[in-house]
């Protein structure tokens, strides 16, 4: 789509463009409302334009736990996970992985930065996606979530065998994503992946 349509878009609803990206050749755009019209009735009025395929508003997340002190587990077989992995038992993973450990799967994880150089995640990064497109550390949240899917070195994930798309969505600071976590699950999507986003 042209800029000269996206801006006629914009002018004929009385929108501001802040942002635009392509992904799996469609145009992402974030728009701000600069008047005092109600989010629900914007969208409707998107919805309605032939050529707009789909219409959310800009939801605000917070990651659901914060960094926490990690101890120093002691050595385990990598088939058996670590003895303080309590939920390994609970649920039944050791017999769930004589059916499948998710070889050949794609798991997206929509959060906040992953560590991709996380030795529990060694070799299972299949591709990375940065909506936000800032300079910002990995954070415990996502390389955790990304770790209770395919851990494989001194801990157990659900998934050890499936392969990670990493997009990050959130920013360490909660800050509202700019584009919103929809422009990431649809970049995950051109790999077909099963998509995990985790947010309250």
């Amino acid at each position: 789509m042209s800029n000269e349509t996206i801006d006629a878009l914009g002018r004929r609803l009385r929108l501001d463009r802040v942002a635009s990206l392509i992904s799996n050749g469609a145009t992402i755009s974030r728009w701000k409302i600069p008047d005092q019209r109600a989010v629900p009735a914007v969208v409707r009025a998107l919805e309605a334009e032939r050529i707009v395929l789909a219409a959310q508003p800009n939801y605000l997340y917070e990651l659901q736990q914060q960094s926490a002190a990690s101890s120093e587990p002691e050595p385990a077989l990598v088939s058996e996970g670590d003895p303080g992995q309590y939920a390994l038992a609970k649920l039944r993973l050791r017999e769930a992985h004589h059916l499948a450990k998710g070889e050949k799967v794609l798991i997206a994880v929509i959060d906040s930065g992953i560590d991709l150089a996380h030795p529990e995640l060694a070799g299972m990064i299949a591709d990375s996606f940065d909506a936000l497109e800032a300079d910002e550390k990995p954070h415990a949240h996502g390389t955790a979530v990304a770790g209770a899917i395919v851990a494989h070195a001194r801990l157990m994930g659900v998934a050890p065998e499936a392969r990670i798309l990493a997009a990050r969505a959130f920013s360490a600071q909660n800050r509202p994503p700019r584009p919103p976590p929809s422009a990431s699950s649809r970049a995950s999507t051109g790999h077909s992946p099963a998509v995990h986003a985790s947010s309250t």
